[in-house]
């Protein structure tokens, strides 16, 4: 199991995961979960997943691919279709029981940004915040309306909520584990990993 919490914030887009890769009745292991890109400070992106690492490697070479063939201008729409199309030329994606399902900010510096999830190959634009990765979980169906009541936040508020989020996924769902991730994608254009 995975957790992966994404936030639009006022000032930027906030990704936090949890780093425990497990692959059932056989191993587990520890990795990034957050896979950032950008160019020149035209463009940035970051894209956490739950479900098939494998799958989610494809993607991401996939998508840097698509996005050095991808000439100005760059626009939330346009990288959001690139999205799409990645997503949809991955034959394996619909045949994979894991699947891939991402969270993914993208910003234009001082213009426009947005936070994206997918599911399989159906991609939708996210308002304030979403999780993926644990299924159902009651746990999280519980805290998140608790805890995400104001209408928007700062980059530091959703940090520290996206790190509690992750930190009880962690402690109460069976496959969350690991250390903490956080990506903060800025609306001037770059992006800070933290933990």
């Amino acid at each position: 199991m995975t957790i992966g919490v994404g936030f639009v914030c006022d000032t930027g887009i906030v990704l936090c995961a949890d780093t425990q890769i497990t692959y059932p009745q056989s191993h587990k292991y520890y990795a990034n979960k957050i896979y950032p890109h950008g160019v020149n400070h035209q463009w940035l992106t970051a894209f956490t997943f739950a479900g098939s690492p494998i799958l989610m490697k494809q993607f991401d070479q996939r998508f840097d691919e698509a996005m050095r063939g991808h000439g100005p201008p760059f626009t939330v729409a346009s990288i959001t279709e690139v999205v799409e199309q990645t997503l949809m030329g991955m034959p394996t994606l619909d045949s994979d029981p894991a699947g891939l399902h991402m969270l993914g900010g993208i910003i234009i510096p001082k213009v426009d940004s947005c936070l994206l999830r997918s599911e399989f190959k159906t991609v939708t634009r996210v308002d304030k915040h979403d999780y993926i990765g644990i299924g159902d979980s009651s746990l999280l169906r519980y805290l998140i309306p608790l805890i995400t009541r104001r209408p928007t936040y700062d980059v530091r508020q959703a940090e520290y909520i996206g790190v509690y989020l992750t930190l009880q996924a962690k402690r109460y769902v069976e496959g969350c584990g690991g250390d903490t991730d956080i990506y903060t994608l800025k609306n001037e254009g770059y992006g800070v990993h933290g933990h």
